[in-house]
């Protein structure tokens, strides 16, 4: 599926399932009128998982289900390896769920399920599929080894992380400083730095191979602790380990 300009894949841990969202961010606010969520999934009948048979028809299946729930506004899925979950938010709830009843998926693998709630505040969408800072941070981190890769880093290296974490006040930094020792970090110095609005940064460190589910959950840690202070994770950095030559 072609991806819009407004529509960010990232991958998230729900439960014990790494789940891929997949979410239109393009609303700050509610859209007038449209006050009903409307979720639908489609799932396996078959086995535990999807088989590829059924990923195809997945495909064919949600063009129908976007074209019953046409009037409604599509934001977008998340999907598990046995399910893949789509949300709308409609003026109509009484049209949309007819319209959900009578769509017709034929002899079909999959199964369809679907329900709807009361949300003029869009709580779904800003909870649970808007991404936060640490949720967006993985996103970055997936461009970021990306990029590594193609210098020639060799990912399995273990090597020293460098995060440089922003804070409002010198207080708030030297709370947080605390709180990352006891989590783990190493510190380093902290600086003033009056040209970004949080001017009180510090870098924390601490060991780690360049795979993205280590380097999701170090980022996430970071970004989690540094928010109970006021705080935001600014960038990493790792030194490039190059890929050893085997005829050296």
């Amino acid at each position: 599926m072609a991806q819009s300009e407004s529509f960010l894949s990232y991958e998230w841990l729900l439960g014990s399932e790494m789940c891929s969202f997949y979410v239109d961010t393009s609303f700050d606010e509610p859209a007038a009128g449209y006050e009903t969520l409307i979720y639908a999934a489609l799932r396996t009948k078959s086995a535990e998982q999807f088989t590829k048979a059924e990923l195809s028809e997945l495909k064919r299946l949600e063009k129908k289900l976007k074209k019953a729930l046409s009037s409604a506004i599509y934001l977008g899925y998340i999907h598990t390896s046995s399910l893949r979950q789509y949300y709308f938010y409609a003026k109509h709830e009484t049209e949309s769920l007819e319209a959900l009843k009578t769509l017709k998926i034929g002899n079909s693998r999959l199964e369809l399920t679907f329900g709807s709630a009361h949300e003029p505040d869009w709580l779904t969408y800003h909870s649970l599929l808007l991404p936060d800072e640490a949720k967006y941070q993985t996103v970055l981190n997936k461009e970021i080894l990306l990029r590594l890769s193609k210098a020639g880093d060799n990912a399995s290296t273990v090597r020293r992380l460098t995060l440089t974490m922003c804070f409002k006040s010198d207080q708030l930094r030297l709370l947080f400083a605390e709180k990352a020792r006891k989590h783990g970090f190493a510190l380093g110095e902290p600086k003033f730095r009056p040209e970004l609005e949080m001017a009180h940064t510090m870098s924390i460190h601490c060991l780690s191979a360049l795979s993205k589910p280590e380097i999701d959950a170090i980022t996430t840690k970071a970004i989690y602790l540094a928010e109970a202070f006021e705080g935001c994770l600014l960038r990493w950095t790792s030194p490039l380990m190059p890929k050893r030559n085997p005829l050296s």
